[in-house]
């Protein structure tokens, strides 16, 4: 009976190093993922940045072009 159980739990406790196991690589395959999309988004901002100062300058070239062309500072376009 005493060997019996002791083997039960010996097989219950296999069975949980397994599973805490495959939940290891698990979660190291899920740092790895976010640290891929991490380095994703960093360079997205990045991307996001050049845009922005893009969409500036041709702003400004727009507002430049208007004044040449005779507009006024404050109207809008």
């Amino acid at each position: 009976q005493f060997n019996r159980q002791e083997q039960k739990n010996k097989s219950n406790n296999d069975e949980i190093l397994t599973n805490l196991q495959t939940i290891e690589k698990q979660n190291i395959k899920m740092l790895n993922l976010l640290e891929m999309h991490s380095q994703d988004i960093k360079s997205l901002k990045k991307d996001v940045n050049v845009l922005e100062h893009r969409v500036s300058r041709l702003e400004d070239s727009q507002v430049n072009i208007y004044n040449r062309l005779g507009g006024k500072e404050n109207d809008n376009i």
